[in-house]
């Protein structure tokens, strides 16, 4: 028989049809044609199914999710007296073998199935399988050729008077009978195998030899593969990357392509510029909106999480404006600083009629919707809800690329939801978060990237090369441990059967054979043809792939670079930008500085003598980091709680005197008291748990005690005048708000001002430097002209006094610095005088605009500081070393 004109041509993949479609538009387009009709190219899946479905036929093919669904519920059932952790799991490899088991023809010896619990067990659930789908009049995916065989057979389907197979690299034993069964009734088929003989693979390496290349490590790898496609990139030039482990090299090769072949796509989010396709795409929940909304649905009750409220009112796909309006800034400060965890939506009251009041009772509406719904009307519910809290976000018509992503995104949103009807008939009722569930697997499952034309550069898998032909190509990842790849035999297939049927992945005599195979096929997909594979991955040491130890190495090319920073570093007319090193504060700064003033005041000075770049980015450019806190107690906390605990304790016993009349007991029963009420007062978030407050009571208990123990009571007469008494202090037109720990009267002698530390040891020394990088004390002292300056050190078993006084003010145990030996002051009056003209002068030149990146003490300060992203000094120094080298 004559082959007809036009055959359908199906193909092993989706990928293989729209190279193939790609390729005859060129040679139309090359042959001048302006328009042409599109050829019958498409999937052998996507074939069947068309025919299946326009036959009208009795029986209602299921999807994969659906299936799913059905495994899962299926293996449920046993899953508590099996002893199963992960359902998913099981239940995508019982599906995995019973298609095995239809597309190879396994055989269902009930005896075969009897040898293992494994296979015992699924050939149990196999039975329920098949009455359950039996039930639904439906029909699994697997069965789909045999039954359009059927189908054929009985007249309800055509039979197609020309088919050609292409990219199988082998025929399982169901599609055999499918095309034995077409070519006995007459029609046309040919089946073009990718893989070639012996001969034709002998020849082509005779004329077009392969070569291996290595390097260092992937990142080594994936790099040079991009300089080589950009060098060899022509218009018209089909060049294909084919890399087995696609998903270890997929973000790498997008980013070095991306800068090689489009190097201004660095500043611009937009996918369809690049001139090349990846086959591999991430899951849709990886999208920033689709996320987003995944989390806010995600909710389960009235109490929300802070950082997860903070992300949604400061994003932009729930009606909020971006970047955050004032009024979510100054929300974000005020929580935290309130350092909780969470925040209830039921006592948060915000503004009336405002995006944020209706995004709260909308969200508190969400969390107490306790519904038993068929999935399809939460699809309808949850679509309701996140319409009514603006998502997926206002438009932004000057950003048409991240339109053109948010709205294919969405479109692939709305498939999910239908995946989700989907399930009424075999879920039945479920509740909201059952439903969330199913909803979020099946985003989760969903691949999902920007819809692009079909480009001659292409980047795929092993399989997914199977078929296509390419005047380049370059195979990446060609170590020993992906090619032959590992064997992952089936658990529910028997032994037996895995070994005396050849099935994919079964044993390594079949991964092998078929590596062989790939290995073959590729070597005739292109005239040149390169191989490589890194030596290192991470800490592990790979070797090549023994398939291609025989072939010769071929020293790596170095092609030039076309990456922005690699063509900035080459110039050498470099422009050179000399920021000013003064920025002086405006008219309005200072207005705000001297009348509203600058809270815990003391920072600012200490920050401009610690760098002045850090000052300059935390109290003019506000761009301070609030510390997250932890779920328990944190140094933080337990500060303030030992602070409090000892303003309730010294505002009831005043003086030494009432100290030395406690006993020991009555001293026990008080701090314990006020270590609790401390801890109601200063960390709210940990107020359940009582395990954790009772081990902090404790402990902060025995610190207090151990501090009067060994310090207060052993120092002469003092009373307890203030206790974190709030001042002012004017410093060049600067408001400073402090507030003193403590200040006590020493009897004929004058005021001792006291400020406690409980984390790292703090040293007077700090006061007598050129510049004063502890300003606290000295600034209290400017404004109290106190008797002395001391640091109360509360720590377990070792609490220290120390500090600096006049000469002869009676203390006790108290470490003072002498600071006539520290100094070159010989007196108080003088030091005092030191202290006020010093950190004036700090603040003056904080108000000229010092705010040179310059940190004290050979960058200790540098140690700490979240500022070094933004004055860049380790980029900078980096630099200099490198300027430095000949």
């Amino acid at each position: 028989m004559n082959e007809p004109f036009n055959p359908i041509i199906l193909t092993v993949n989706s990928r293989l049809a729209r190279w193939l479609l790609l390729e005859q538009d060129e040679k139309k387009r090359n042959a001048g044609e302006k328009a042409w009709e599109t050829p019958p190219i498409l999937s052998l899946s996507a074939w069947l199914r068309e025919a299946w479905l326009g036959s009208w036929p009795t029986l209602y093919l299921l999807s994969d999710l659906q299936c799913e669904k059905i495994w899962q519920q299926i293996i449920a059932q046993d899953a508590a007296r099996l002893d199963l952790v992960h359902l998913q799991g099981v239940a995508s490899q019982a599906r995995q073998a019973f298609t095995l088991i239809h597309e190879y023809r396994l055989p269902r010896d009930p005896k075969l199935y009897e040898l293992t619990d494994e296979a015992k067990t699924f050939r149990s659930w196999t039975k329920k399988y098949e009455k359950r789908i039996s039930a639904l009049g439906a029909l699994d995916p697997c069965m789909l050729m045999d039954a359009v065989k059927n189908s054929m057979q009985k007249g309800d389907i055509p039979l197609p008077p020309s088919l050609r197979l292409m990219g199988f690299e082998e025929q399982s034993p169901q599609l055999k009978i499918f095309l034995d069964f077409l070519l006995a009734k007459g029609a046309h088929v040919e089946f073009i195998s990718p893989v070639p003989a012996p001969q034709t693979l002998e020849e082509q390496l005779k004329d077009h030899p392969a070569h291996v290349r290595e390097y260092e490590n992937r990142q080594g790898e994936a790099q040079a593969c991009a300089r080589w496609v950009r060098s060899i990139f022509q218009p018209g030039k089909r060049i294909g990357i084919v890399v087995p482990e696609l998903e270890k090299y997929r973000a790498l090769l997008k980013r070095e392509l991306a800068a090689e072949l489009v190097p201004e796509s660095i500043f611009i989010s937009d996918e369809q510029i690049l001139p090349f396709n990846i086959s591999l795409a991430p899951p849709l929940s990886q999208e920033p909106m689709i996320k987003m909304a995944l989390n806010l649905l995600s909710i389960k009750t009235t109490v929300v999480p802070i950082s997860a409220f903070l992300s949604f009112i400061q994003s932009p796909f729930f009606g909020f404006s971006y970047p955050p309006d004032q009024e979510i800034s100054d929300l974000e400060r005020k929580l935290r600083r309130k350092r909780v965890l969470s925040i209830s939506l039921d006592q948060f009251h915000p503004v009336s009629g405002s995006q944020l009041s209706k995004f709260v009772e909308s969200l508190k509406s969400w969390t107490l919707n306790s519904k038993s719904l068929l999935s399809g009307k939460w699809a309808e519910e949850l679509s309701e809800f996140l319409k009514s809290i603006g998502w997926p976000g206002k438009s932004m018509a000057d950003q048409q690329s991240v339109l053109s992503k948010r709205h294919q995104a969405f479109e692939a949103w709305k498939d999910c939801l239908n995946e989700l009807c989907s399930l009424n008939q075999i879920l039945g009722p479920i509740d909201r978060l059952q439903a969330l569930n199913h909803l979020t697997n099946i985003i989760q499952g969903k691949p999902f990237q920007t819809k692009t034309p079909e480009h001659s550069i292409q980047v795929i898998g092993l399989l997914e090369s199977s078929g296509m032909q390419f005047d380049h190509l370059w195979v990446m990842g060609c170590h020993s441990e992906a090619l032959p790849t590992h064997p992952e035999p089936n658990p529910f297939i028997p032994y037996e059967i895995r070994s005396k049927c050849s099935i994919p992945r079964s044993n390594p005599q079949r991964e092998l054979k078929f590596a062989e195979q790939s290995l073959n096929r590729l070597l005739m997909a292109a005239p040149e043809i390169y191989f490589s594979f890194p030596l290192h991955d991470g800490d592990l040491d790979l070797e090549i792939s023994p398939l291609l130890k025989n072939f010769p190495k071929n020293e790596a090319a170095v092609y030039p670079s076309r990456r922005i920073k690699d063509q900035v570093m080459v110039l050498n007319d470099l422009e050179e930008f000399a920021e000013p090193a003064f920025l002086p504060a405006t008219d309005s700064e200072k207005t705000l500085f001297k009348t509203q003033g600058i809270s815990s005041g003391y920072s600012l000075l200490k920050d401009q003598v610690e760098c002045p770049f850090m000052a300059f980015a935390r109290h003019r450019l506000n761009s301070d980091r609030h510390q997250v806190p932890e779920v328990d107690f944190d140094s933080l906390d337990r500060g303030n709680v030992i602070h409090k605990a000892l303003e309730l304790f010294w505002s009831k016993t005043g003086n030494l005197k009432n100290l030395l009349n406690l006993s020991e007991h009555s001293l026990e029963q008080q701090l314990d008291q006020f270590v609790r009420e401390a801890i109601k007062i200063c960390s709210e978030r940990t107020s359940g748990q009582t395990q954790f407050n009772q081990l902090e009571i404790e402990r902060n208990v025995r610190v207090i005690h151990d501090w009067l123990r060994d310090v207060e009571l052993k120092r002469p007469d003092f009373k307890v005048l203030r206790n974190e008494e709030g001042i002012s202090i004017d410093l060049c037109g600067i408001k400073l708000l402090l507030r003193i720990d403590r200040i006590d009267e020493i009897p004929e002698k004058g005021l001792l001002l006291i400020d406690y530390k409980t984390g790292r040891n703090a040293k007077p020394a700090d006061w007598f430097a050129e510049k004063i990088r502890a300003p606290q004390l000295p600034l209290y002292a400017i404004a109290k002209l106190p008797a002395g300056l001391a640091y109360g050190h509360l720590t377990i078993a070792n609490p220290e006094f120390k500090g600096t006084t006049i000469p002869d003010l009676p203390l006790g145990k108290f470490k003072n610095t002498d600071f006539t030996q520290s100094s070159e002051f010989t007196s108080w009056e003088e030091l005092l005088e030191h202290w006020k003209n010093n950190l004036n002068a700090v603040a003056d030149e904080f108000l000229k605009g010092n705010h040179e990146v310059l940190p004290i003490n050979k960058g200790e300060p540098c140690r700490h500081c979240e500022f070094g992203s933004l004055c860049r000094i380790r980029e900078i120094a980096n630099l200099e070393t490198q300027e430095d080298i000949p």
